[in-house]
């Protein structure tokens, strides 16, 4: 199903970052998708924000706004650090680009299609 607003059907990208015209696109989308993984990996281990912090070198503080999905100071390096001190491996692989341009992608990838839109 598509959204409509102000009267127009509206149908999500694969990047919502992009679709609302902010700089970098895909470097946004990445870090998203990692926060979501690290966030993944502090609720299957059951760790308090203060215990993952411990774990990752941040501080609580750091842990709760990377909880609330708020990417700011964190470099996709520093956010793949967290996720390998959470016993994550992370691998980079680097190929041939897309159909577009070169793309960064995280997999597995993680749905960012709000509820009730469909991704086009």
């Amino acid at each position: 199903m598509a959204a409509k607003a102000g009267g127009e059907e509206w149908v999500a990208t694969q990047n919502i970052f992009e679709e609302l015209e902010l700089p970098e696109p895909e470097e946004r989308l990445a870090k998203a998708e990692v926060i979501f993984q690290v966030t993944q990996r502090i609720q299957e281990l059951h760790l308090s924000q203060r215990e993952a912090g411990r774990r990752m070198g941040l501080a609580q503080s750091k842990v709760n706004a990377l909880m609330h999905g708020r990417a700011a100071g964190f470099s996709l390096e520093r956010l793949f650090r967290c996720l390998t001190a959470l016993g994550q491996d992370v691998s980079i692989t680097i190929g041939p680009p897309g159909p577009k341009r070169g793309q960064i992608t995280v997999s597995p990838p993680v749905s960012l299609v709000a509820p009730g839109l469909r991704a086009g």
